[in-house]
């Protein structure tokens, strides 16, 4: 059941500073290919390779997405970005990137892309990365410096934001 201060409507002085769902702006990018993909269709991409690496690229992001996913559950800490930060996690995947679901988003997108020949969507993937990084990410890291202090920062130096 969702308490009141889940949702992104809900007034709160401890939610997240990111009212919109973050996988919205990489389901934009990979509608935008697709509409131009069927204005200006592109050379279809070697079947076997691009096939081969979009199941690479979902598998690596049902392991991030379900694993990190997985230790928000297990450390009863909000993973929606407007539901309040109680625990840092910096463990599992949390130990190579500070963002292992963006980063796993990322990687389904491409999944996406090349599983589907979508070559336009993936060459919007990089201004979808922009947005994510810049409207997402640096909204969410000055709120973990405020509510975890220098256990965020000290976690900040040494581990990287994306890889």
């Amino acid at each position: 059941m969702l308490r009141q201060q889940e949702t992104p409507e809900a007034p709160s002085e401890e939610r997240g500073p990111v009212r919109f769902p973050p996988p919205l702006v990489y389901l934009a990018g990979l509608c935008l290919g697709a509409v131009l993909e069927r204005i200006w269709p592109t050379p279809d991409l070697p079947t076997p390779v691009a096939l081969v690496v979009a199941a690479i690229a979902v598998f690596l992001f049902v392991a991030l997405d379900f694993r990190s996913a997985a230790l928000f559950a297990k450390k009863r800490t909000g993973i929606a970005p407007w539901q309040p930060s109680t625990v840092l996690v910096t463990e599992g995947p949390y130990r190579f990137t500070r963002n292992p679901m963006y980063l796993g988003m990322v990687l389904l997108y491409l999944g996406i892309s090349l599983a589907f020949g979508l070559l336009w969507a993936a060459a919007a993937l990089v201004p979808v990365i922009v947005v994510i990084d810049r409207a997402v990410i640096q909204r969410e890291e000055p709120y973990l410096a405020s509510k975890h202090g220098a256990a965020y920062e000290a976690y900040r130096k040494r581990v990287r934001r994306w890889i």
